[in-house]
């Protein structure tokens, strides 16, 4: 699938949105989950913590890149194809 580069710019900004919403996703999960595992008496594995973390991340910016970017695009090549008359 190549895009042109109107699709490229439409694809810019909810990469943007995304990777500010990702980062902080991440901070907030990094923060909740070493202060649960500190009132269950655990130890703070960072590690594990910040893999959490930044698997909350990438989940953020897919998320939010394909529905606020990929979608519209579909839908948008869908309809040129003469997909629906809505």
């Amino acid at each position: 699938m190549k895009l042109s580069p109107s699709e490229k710019q439409t694809l810019i900004g909810p990469l943007v949105i995304g990777g500010l919403l990702g980062a902080f996703v991440a901070y907030a999960v990094f923060a909740f989950a070493s202060e649960y595992r500190l009132q269950n008496g655990d130890s703070i594995d960072t590690w594990q913590t910040a893999t959490e973390a930044g698997f909350a991340f990438l989940v953020a910016v897919v998320l939010t890149v394909g529905l606020l970017g990929v979608l519209p695009i579909a839908v948008q090549r869908w309809r040129a194809k003469g997909g629906s008359n809505v």
